[in-house]
């Protein structure tokens, strides 16, 4: 699962536009309850391209949770 980073979350507030519109969108729903498979799969697929740039920029980040 994938959570904002602080970088993300300044991303999101009015005014910030650093990012295209589908990053966004991507960055807006990733709470660290859906799984990363169902953010990458947004877009027809392109999702997994958008979430390995939020990562790569810092804006995401992976949750580790012990089950």
């Amino acid at each position: 699962m994938l959570i904002k980073t602080d970088k993300g979350r300044n991303e999101l507030q009015p005014g910030q536009r650093a990012l295209g519109q589908r990053v966004r969108a991507i960055l807006l729903v990733a709470d660290g309850r859906k799984p990363t498979a169902s953010l990458q799969a947004l877009f027809n697929g392109d999702g997994r391209a958008l979430v390995e740039q939020l990562l790569a920029g810092g804006y995401l980040c992976l949750l580790y949770t012990s089950r």
